[in-house]
């Protein structure tokens, strides 16, 4: 029997299993040694996996080492909104608990493990991080609520509290505290739920509250120019709301349906996130940006290939995306939503032409009125944001023009290591950079 388990913890590599029996078919049939032969697909899988001395000082239970992978945080989410959903005594019952987070859709880099609480407080300040998954709470209704922006903030405020005490009160969870962000607009969404369980996991919840972007609207058409001028370095208020509570969920369901029918997807976007973020690049990019790249090359519709089979080919074809996109020219059209509605036989989707017409209308108004590209640079658009705007704000064309450069190193790297056979991936551990074949990216 072939069976092997991931270096990301996804299950069984059908690569890797292939690799294996081409090997004992070449080595017994034919003598080929195993020197003799080259295998790329998995040769990347060892940058998405912290390193095993790492993972057995930090984590109570190795997610990796174990095989669950994903599937340990997955679980954990679920029994905390379980607990959630059980509260007595709250003023309004939880109707619904949304993930809203990449460790619970497969794209973190790495793979989530519950961390181990015995003599934290012991550990370097750099350890002693735990990032947090976040989530929603859609609450039932009621004629409650205040019509007051601020006001709704500290009703939210009020209900986590008292959410917060009930969770303490069982065994499950060591502490749940509000936080309340103090750089953040009095009428913005700037109080949550910061919840650290027993078992090692901590979380961050969050409270959705409908008529929120009504009130929201009615401001922007009261305030007109004046609203515009005041937010004109950073979102809107209703831009902030719609990106938080409408757009990345929907994504975050794009994404898991995604995943569900590639399997190759999460490795995919996990290595193109490592790659930028070895760049020290991550920060200039949303999840989702970066998630709609990787996402690109699984659905376009004009690829002469089948998606890729391996996160090593995904990777290489994300990098050829990244190298040919005329991103100052032309939007990219990622027909995630269209492709999530299909049938579950479908293997490409198209962005209707009335959707794509609109896209690339958006697209030319915003280059005419904004020709410096000094914020998104990458217009990324779907059949739920035509305007491709909701993600990459902070992404400038210097920053843009800096990883296509890198991304066309990248991909010669890689062609000329696979033709060599000799295609060597490692990282740096001083400066944790990732180098390609000791190719001279910088």
């Amino acid at each position: 029997m072939w069976n092997e388990t991931s270096a990301g913890g996804l299950g069984p590599r059908r690569s890797t299993i292939v690799r294996r029996v081409v090997e004992y078919i070449l080595g017994e049939r034919h003598g080929v040694p195993l020197a003799n032969i080259d295998f790329f697909a998995g040769s990347m899988d060892h940058l998405i996996v912290e390193p095993e001395a790492v993972r057995r000082s930090l984590y109570l239970e190795d997610s990796v080492a174990a095989g669950k992978g994903f599937a340990n945080a997955v679980t954990a989410f679920d029994e905390l909104a379980k607990e959630i959903k059980e509260l007595k005594d709250i003023p309004l019952e939880v109707s619904a608990v949304q993930p809203c987070t990449p460790e619970l859709r497969y794209s973190s880099v790495f793979t989530p493990s519950p961390r181990r609480l015995k003599d934290f407080d012991r550990l370097p300040a750099s350890l002693r991080h735990i990032e947090p998954l976040e989530f929603h709470l859609a609450l039932e209704g009621s004629g409650s609520w205040p019509d007051d922006l601020e006001a709704v903030q500290k009703i939210k405020s009020a209900f986590l509290a008292k959410m917060g005490e009930g969770l303490e009160a069982r065994r499950s969870v060591l502490k749940a505290e509000v936080v309340v962000e103090v750089d953040a607009r009095p009428i913005d969404d700037n109080v949550s739920l910061e919840i650290l369980t027993a078992a090692g996991w901590a979380f961050r919840a969050r409270i959705y509250y409908d008529r929120s972007q009504i009130l929201l609207e009615e401001r922007e058409e009261q305030l007109g120019d004046a609203a515009a001028a005041s937010t004109s370095s950073h979102l809107s208020p209703l831009d902030s709301h719609l990106q938080r509570f409408v757009h990345a969920p929907r994504h975050h369901g794009a994404m898991c349906a995604l995943q569900n029918h590639f399997p190759s997807f999460s490795p995919t976007v996990r290595l193109l996130k490592r790659w930028a973020s070895a760049h020290m690049l991550s920060a200039h990019f949303d999840h989702e940006q970066l998630e709609l790249v990787a996402a690109s090359v699984f659905l376009d519709p004009a690829s002469p290939f089948d998606p890729p089979q391996s996160g090593a080919t995904g990777f290489a074809r994300a990098m050829d995306r990244l190298a040919t996109w005329k991103w100052r020219d032309e939007p990219l059209l990622v027909p995630v939503y269209s492709f999530t509605q299909a049938t579950s036989s479908a293997r490409r989707a198209v962005l209707p032409v009335a959707d794509r017409q609109a896209a690339v209308e958006s697209f030319q108004a915003l280059r005419l009125a904004k020709p410096n590209v000094d914020e998104h640079a990458w217009v990324i658009a779907t059949e739920a944001d035509l305007d491709g705007t909701v993600w990459g704000r902070r992404a400038g064309k210097v920053v843009a023009a800096r990883i296509r450069g890198l991304a066309k190193a990248t991909l010669a790297t890689l062609q000329a290591g696979v033709a060599a056979g000799s295609l060597v991936v490692e990282v740096r551990s001083d400066l944790s950079l990732l180098f390609l074949a000791a190719a001279r990216l910088y």
